[in-house]
């Protein structure tokens, strides 16, 4: 029978990762200086990857018992290699994705233009 690991710690994570979105979407109401306003974006753009890769990191952490040795610093450590890859994901899928889906809609959007004689908003 497999060992049941602790899930104290992936609550925790979980609880950050929960708390960390809460925080970028109440910054939306907020005028923020310019400099910040840079680092909420950010935020934003790795926040899906973040989402996608806390879970699988929080478990590899967990079953590894991959510590060093101070709670803080075992949280940086776990920040870091999640927005690591969020980061990947962000540059190698996300964002091709993004264009592709962006010159798709553009070819729609001229196809319909040809076949009906309407200019597409933003032309």
């Amino acid at each position: 029978m497999p060992h049941l690991p602790d899930w104290g710690g992936v609550w925790i994570f979980a609880g950050l990762a929960v708390g960390f979105g809460g925080l970028l979407v109440a910054t939306e109401a907020v005028a923020l200086p310019i400099p910040l306003r840079g680092l909420v974006y950010q935020a934003a753009v790795l926040s899906y990857g973040t989402y996608l890769w806390f879970w699988v990191v929080a478990r590899v952490f967990e079953r590894r018992s991959l510590t060093l040795g101070v709670w803080g610093l075992d949280l940086l450590a776990f920040i870091t290699v999640t927005h690591g890859l969020a980061w990947v994901t962000y540059i190698a899928v996300e964002r091709p994705a993004l264009r592709l889906r962006d010159r798709l809609l553009a070819w729609q959007a001229s196809l319909a233009e040809a076949r009906d004689g309407v200019v597409a908003p933003g032309r």
